[in-house]
Parts: C-alpha cells; sequence; structure tokens
C-alpha cells in the first residue's frame, strides 16, 4: 500500500552544494508521501469475480467475498473519475497518469515489513490496467495541495483483507530518503479515519510524513478513501504538502466522501 496516492513524476531539488530551503526539504517530503499509498504490497488478486463486501456502517471495512461480479470492458482511464467531478482548487492543474508506478528505490525503512511501501507493486501485478487523475496547487508558504482519484482493474487485498494488519503493523516507522548522496531521515505515523456519509464497505486512512531539517518541519499528509467494486479497486485520496503543520481544511472530508461515492457509482454503471 501507501501514500499518494496520481503517480507523477517526483520532485528532484534542482541543486547542488547549497543549504536545503523549505521548498527543497518539502519536495523531499513529497517524494516519500508520494510513495507511501496503499496498494503497494502486491498481495492483489485479478480475480474478477471478488468483489468488496462487508460491514456498511461507516466505522467498518471493506473484505472480500465470492459474490460474482463483471469486470467492467471499460479502461481504468475510461473508469477514473473525470474532472468535473473534483472539487474545485483555485489554480489548480489536472494531470492523468496511467502505467506502471516509479520504482523509488532510493528510500528505505527501518520496519522490514513495511518496506513495500517504497517498492514498485507493478512487479507483483504486471500488466494490471490503472489510472489515476489528479489535480493540484501551491497554497501560501511554499506548500501545495491535490485531490487525486485512482481506479485498478484488480482486487488489491491491502485495500480490503490486508488493511488492518497493516496499520497494526506500520502505524509509525521510520524512513530514510537518500538525496545527493546525503541521508535525511522522516517519519511516518498512520492512522485509520472514519467518514460519515458512506454506505457502502470502505476503509480510509490517514499518513503523515514529517521531514526535519534544522529549524525547517515539513508535514505530507494523505487522508484516503479506498473500495472495491466490480472486482476494481479504486481510492479517492486528498494531499497536503506545509510548513505549518498537518491540519486539512474542514471541507476536505467531505470533498472526499462525494468523490469516493461518484467514482464508486461510475465503476458500478460502466460497461
Amino acid at each position: 500500500m501507501g501514500a499518494t496516492e496520481v503517480q507523477t513524476a517526483r520532485r528532484s531539488p534542482n541543486r547542488r552544494g547549497c543549504g536545503r530551503t523549505p521548498k527543497t526539504i518539502a519536495g523531499i517530503a513529497v517524494s516519500v508521501g508520494m510513495v507511501l499509498t496503499i496498494g503497494a504490497c502486491g498481495d492483489d488478486s485479478s480475480d474478477a469475480g471478488s468483489p468488496a463486501s462487508g460491514s456498511t456502517s461507516a466505522t467498518s471495512t471493506a473484505s472480500t467475498t465470492t459474490t460474482t461480479a463483471v469486470l467492467p470492458t471499460a479502461t481504468a482511464a475510461q473508469l477514473v473519475l473525470p474532472e468535473a467531478d473534483f472539487p474545485p482548487l483555485a489554480g489548480g492543474k489536472f494531470s492523468l497518469e496511467t502505467g506502471p508506478d516509479d520504482d523509488d528505490s532510493d528510500i528505505t525503512v527501518d520496519n522490514p515489513e513495511c518496506q513495500d511501501f517504497v517498492k514498485n507493486n507493478d512487479r507483483d501485478e504486471p500488466g494490471v490496467d490503472r489510472a489515476e487523475r489528479k489535480i493540484e496547487a501551491d497554497i501560501s508558504g511554499g506548500g501545495d495541495q491535490s485531490y487525486t482519484a485512482g481506479v485498478k482493474k484488480s482486487i488489491d487485498l491491502d485495500y480490503t483483507d490486508n488493511f488492518a494488519r497493516i496499520l497494526a503493523t506500520c502505524a509509525a516507522f521510520g524512513v530514510t530518503i537518500r538525496d545527493d548522496g546525503k541521508d535525511i531521515p522522516a517519519r511516518v505515523t498512520m492512522e485509520r479515519i472514519t467518514l460519515p456519509g458512506i454506505t457502502s464497505p470502505y476503509n480510509a486512512v490517514r499518513m503523515v510524513v514529517t521531514v526535519v531539517q534544522g529549524t525547517t518541519t515539513v508535514s505530507v499528509v494523505n487522508q484516503l478513501l479506498l473500495g472495491v467494486e466490480r472486482g476494481t479497486s479504486f481510492k479517492a485520496g486528498y494531499g497536503l504538502t506545509s510548513t505549518t503543520g498537518p491540519t486539512v481544511g474542514p471541507d476536505v472530508n467531505t470533498n472526499l466522501v462525494r468523490m469516493f461515492v461518484a467514482q464508486r457509482a461510475r465503476i458500478a454503471a460502466a460497461q
């Protein structure tokens, strides 16, 4: 699983032999946040006949069942939430990514059981059709915020059966980023969250990456809603990079719920 996460190009600071500015540190933190996204552990199943199901209460979660469902014939790019269904972000720019995620071998984890967060999950599920659409906008103080919708035409057990185990094992761990020949430590915390307004099975997680360099602290927050519909894994996510703390705006959860509900409905109605 992981943070993050359209898998857009990673932000590599363009500098040599100079001190790290807050913007540079933010770029490093985002590099970690983008790859710490649920779904990177590679325990996926390509069985299209096992959609997620479970308690429909807002506190409970998705799990796989043997109920038969027909995998949509539409491509992941056709299934992923369109731009019109995203919340507006002033100055925001959209991007659409398809195909395999980037490998991030320059990030290591201090807990071996969490190492798969930063590995390329496509090595475990080659050829899976996937797409992620993202809107991203700068915010004052050098940070940014984004909303992401993602679709993967396979059942990702990290969205369902493995979710509780992953959170229990990796609730807090350290990572080391190798940047320009120097090791930069960061801390990652994860917790389950519950959002009102969803009556279908789902799991939700809040992940925070914290990078401290000198007097500068950068927080990268990722909040993800995860589900499976008709053998297709999908997610709605919000990301925030900030030097003023990991607090998100009051409208974020409402926006995520709307995106999640709309994404599930789009997959359910697809050909």
